[in-house]
């Protein structure tokens, strides 16, 4: 298992990687067309570039926060019941959650798949989206798989309770 951590730890990595140029390209597009406007000047096709970044940005926020559990968690209730109904609760919920989120990367997977037979091209610049629709369906991919591996150890009782700090901590606990 512990390789299996430490190539966990490799692809959460990349997917910070990812994410932040993605989010640094965004930054630098927006602000950069917000100061060139000062000055009179329009940048065609920002909007493009933009949406392109927020493409990666958006793919790679979910998958980190899905692997480190780091989604909105409200425990109001969860918290004063028996330790057999939560984990019960929780197996239920990460069904719920994996089946949704597969029906999303099939969904986006169909859509790349079509738009990869008839090519997906922005008005302005000609960018090629089609590759960043391969990045969103590898993510939604993703998501799915850390979902369905954390539900089974809802379902097993090996989960762990809360957010983690440690990507590979949603594969198991330590083998050391």
């Amino acid at each position: 298992m512990s390789h299996l951590k430490q190539l966990a730890d490799k692809a959460f990595l990349v997917t910070q990687l990812i994410g932040a140029a993605g989010l640094l390209s965004l930054m630098v597009v927006v602000g950069g067309t917000v100061i060139y406007r000062w000055f009179g000047g329009t940048f065609q096709g920002s909007y493009e570039v933009a949406e392109t970044c927020t493409i990666i940005t958006i793919t790679m926020c979910i998958f980190m926060a899905t692997v480190k559990r780091g989604h909105v968690d409200v425990r109001i209730i969860h918290d004063r019941l028996p330790s057999g109904v939560r984990r019960g609760t929780m197996a239920v919920l990460g069904v719920v959650a994996t089946i949704f989120w597969a029906v999303v990367a099939w969904s986006v997977y169909l859509l790349a798949m079509r738009l990869t037979q008839s090519g997906e091209i922005t008005d302005v610049l000609r960018i090629n989206i089609v590759p960043f629709r391969w990045v969103t369906v590898a993510g939604m991919v993703g998501v799915t798989g850390v979902l369905a591996w954390q539900t089974w150890g809802w379902i097993m009782g090996t989960a762990d309770h809360g957010p983690t700090h440690d990507p590979a901590d949603s594969f198991g606990g330590d083998d050391a």
